[in-house]
């Protein structure tokens, strides 16, 4: 468990995510590793921000 195991689902998470919205690959991985960069955690809020970037950059 711990930080990279966080990374890693969230990663996982906002890929599942792209599949779905068709979110640019480069501006969602700039967001995730910058949300995770911040504090070093994985919580719901960035899961929750990483929603929302992927509402907005619907195309």
């Amino acid at each position: 468990m711990g930080r990279k195991d966080n990374i890693k689902r969230l990663k996982e998470l906002t890929e599942k995510l792209a599949k779905k919205k068709k979110v640019k690959k480069s501006v969602k991985k700039k967001k995730v590793d910058a949300d995770i960069n911040k504090d070093g955690k994985v919580d719901e809020k960035d899961i929750e921000i990483v929603k929302k970037q992927a509402k907005k950059k619907k195309s």
